[in-house]
C-alpha cells in the first residue's frame, strides 16, 4: 500500500509539473519574433525550399551534420546560418500599403525554412524529461528592402510580414537561406594523412607506361607498381614519394558544374579520361577522382600562336561514381598524381615498352 501511495505521488508530481512546462511554453509563445533560435545546439535538422523546387537537407547526425542525407557540407556556412538564426530581430511589421506587394514577392520569389529542435516535453528546475524533435519554425525568406538593409520574412504562425535584420550588420540576409545544393556542398575531394593511406593509384590512360600504385608498407618505406605490366620499381625517389602523399592533407575541387545537360555530362563520360586518382586508406575506404580533357573554351593560345587542343587550366572531374560535374585544377591535381617518370631516379633505365619498342621514359 505504501508503495502504491509513492507511486501515485510521483505520478502526481511528474503531472504537475508538465502542466507548468506546457504553461510555460505558451506564454513564451507570444512572443513577437518568430524567427529566433536562442539556443542553436539544439537545432538538429535544417530545410531548405525555393520557389524553383531546389531543396537543402540539413541534418546534424552523430554531433556532424551531414547534407542531403549522405554529403559533406562546408560547416562555415552552417555555422554563418546558425548565427543568423541567432541573432536575428525584427525591425518592424511591414506597412500596410505594402502588404499585398510583399505577399506577391513572397510568392514569386522565396525560400521556405522548417527548423527542427531537440526539446524536452517537461523542462523546469533542472529536470529534463522525454527529449523529442519538433519543428519548431516555419517561415519565408525574401528579398532585400529598397535600401538593401532589410530583409522581408514571413512566419508560417502568422499573417503579418516583417522587416528584419541583424543589430550592426549592414546587408540583407537573404543569400543566407539559400536553397541551392551548390551553395552547401563542401568542395573536399582528398583529406588523408600519410600514415591514413594504404595505397595509391595513379592512372594515366593516354600514357599508360605513366600509371602506377604506391603501397604504404609502414615505417617510411613504399612498394610502387608499374600498372602498364605489374612490376615493382626497384629503384625511385623516396622523398618524391612522400611530397607526394603529404598533399592529400586537403584537396578541393574549384567548382561544382550543376547547369551542365544530361547529355553534356554522358558525352564527357565517352571520353577517355586524362587521370584517375584512387585512394585506399587503411580502414579500407576508397576515394575516387576521374579526371577528363576539358576543351579550350577560351581558344588560349601556346608561345608560338597554336590554339591548346584543351584547357590548359581545368580539367572536368567526377568524385567516387557520382554523376555531378566537377572543375578541377591542374596546379592542385598535379600535386597528387605526378607521372611514374617523376618518381623514378632518372639515372635509372626503365624497361622498354614492347608494343612501340621504345624506352618507357
Amino acid at each position: 500500500m505504501k508503495t502504491k501511495n509513492i507511486l501515485i505521488l510521483a505520478l502526481s508530481l511528474m503531472a504537475i509539473i508538465y502542466a507548468i512546462n506546457l504553461l510555460t511554453t505558451q506564454n513564451n509563445s507570444t512572443i513577437d519574433n518568430h524567427f529566433v533560435i536562442y539556443d542553436t545546439s539544439t537545432v538538429q535538422r535544417i530545410f531548405l525550399a525555393d520557389k524553383k523546387n531546389n531543396t537543402v537537407d540539413l541534418q546534424r547526425k552523430n554531433g556532424t551534420w551531414v547534407l542531403n542525407g549522405d554529403e559533406k557540407p562546408i560547416i562555415e556556412n552552417i555555422d554563418i546560418l546558425l548565427k543568423t538564426m541567432h541573432s536575428i530581430e525584427v525591425l518592424n511589421p511591414l506597412a500596410k500599403s505594402a502588404y499585398n506587394n510583399g505577399i506577391t514577392q513572397l510568392a514569386s520569389n522565396s525560400v521556405k525554412v522548417e527548423i527542427y529542435q531537440s526539446k524536452y516535453r517537461i523542462n523546469i528546475g533542472g529536470v529534463k524529461l522525454f527529449k523529442h524533435i519538433v519543428k519548431s519554425r516555419v517561415f519565408y525568406v525574401g528579398g532585400p528592402t529598397a535600401n538593401n538593409m532589410g530583409t522581408l520574412m514571413k512566419s508560417e504562425d502568422d499573417d503579418e510580414l516583417y522587416i528584419t535584420h541583424i543589430p550592426g550588420f549592414r546587408g540583407y540576409l537573404t543569400e543566407r537561406f539559400k536553397a541551392n545544393t551548390s551553395d552547401w556542398l563542401s568542395h573536399e575531394v582528398f583529406s588523408y594523412s600519410i600514415m591514413d593511406i594504404q595505397r595509391l593509384s595513379v592512372e594515366y590512360p593516354h600514357k599508360p607506361h605513366e600509371s602506377y600504385q604506391i603501397i604504404n608498407e609502414g615505417n617510411r618505406s613504399f612498394k610502387i607498381i608499374q600498372l602498364m605490366n605489374n612490376l615493382e620499381v626497384t629503384s625511385f625517389d623516396t622523398l618524391r614519394v612522400l611530397e607526394e602523399l603529404a598533399a592529400f592533407t586537403i584537396i578541393n575541387y574549384e567548382s561544382l558544374l550543376d547547369k551542365l545537360s544530361d547529355s553534356r555530362i554522358d558525352s564527357i563520360k565517352q571520353d577517355l579520361p586524362a587521370r584517375i586518382v584512387t585512394v585506399e586508406s587503411k580502414l579500407g575506404a576508397k576515394r575516387k577522382l576521374t579526371m577528363y580533357y576539358r576543351p579550350n573554351f577560351e581558344k588560349k593560345e601556346s608561345m608560338n600562336g597554336k590554339v591548346f587542343d584543351f584547357d590548359m587550366d581545368r580539367l572536368y572531374a567526377f568524385v567516387d561514381n557520382k554523376r555531378d560535374v566537377v572543375s578541377v585544377q591542374y596546379f592542385v591535381i598535379d600535386n597528387i598524381s605526378r607521372p611514374l617518370s617523376f618518381l623514378v631516379n632518372t639515372q635509372i633505365r626503365m624497361p622498354l615498352d614492347n608494343d612501340n619498342n621504345k624506352e618507357v621514359f
